[in-house]
């Protein structure tokens, strides 16, 4: 059976859930490319109260090797590709780790993780010894089973045991399920990003004491 598209998928269930809020942020961003994101941190004292989410069925593997990361992801032609860095040698020449989720022979989710300072523009300065959540998917068949959390949970406390200080994700305003799922990690939102027509990224922080502490330094309008 053919799977609904994920912005399709997430209209209907935000009509069916009468969370009515959400149909024109995600009407904008299917037909308009329009979108807030929400940026999310936690800091490493927070990650460390966190119980990891073990599931015997989703084996999650950290791939560093170029030639490994091409031929797992990039060259098998499958879905995910659409959602990881079209630029992956910047990113692995930045030490960049690759995860794969696995569910017996399939690959069910992925992402990436970097150090700071990323080699990308982004919403906040990320200071050097936290990491940057970026490019994460789930195949339409795995979703809906909490691989998302469980594997965010995995790559923060993986992390951690590299010395990490705290780490920072975004999703788009529309995207409910992908933010219920950060926030079930435990992530808390910090502010918002939007990208202006001239390209530059913008960054409206929240109050303090919504988490902002991990960036308080770096709220001076992001990059």
């Amino acid at each position: 059976m053919r799977r609904r598209p994920y912005k399709l998928d997430l209209l209907l269930r935000a009509i069916r859930s009468g969370n009515i809020s959400l149909v024109p942020r995600v009407l904008g961003k299917t037909l308009f490319g329009w979108e807030t994101r929400i940026v999310f941190a936690m800091t490493a004292a927070d990650a460390r109260r966190q119980q990891p989410m073990v599931r015997d069925d989703f084996r999650i593997e950290l791939l560093t090797d170029e030639q490994d990361i091409r031929r797992v992801l990039y060259d098998s032609q499958i879905e995910c590709t659409r959602y990881l860095p079209r630029d992956p040698e910047a990113y692995w020449q930045h030490k960049a780790g690759f995860w794969v989720g696995w569910r017996g022979d399939q690959i069910a989710a992925a992402g990436v993780s970097t150090w700071g300072t990323q080699p990308m523009a982004y919403f906040v300065a990320v200071p050097a010894g936290h990491i940057l959540l970026s490019h994460f998917w789930t195949a339409a068949q795995h979703r809906g089973l909490g691989l998302y959390p469980a594997m965010l949970l995995h790559i923060v406390h993986a992390c951690l045991g590299r010395g990490a200080e705290g780490f920072v994700i975004d999703c788009g305003d529309w995207n409910h399920a992908s933010r219920r799922g950060i926030e079930r990690a435990g992530f808390t939102p910090i502010g918002t990003g939007t990208v202006r027509r001239d390209g530059q990224l913008c960054f409206q922080p929240l109050s303090e004491g919504c988490g902002g502490r991990l960036f308080t330094a770096a709220r001076a309008g992001g990059t």
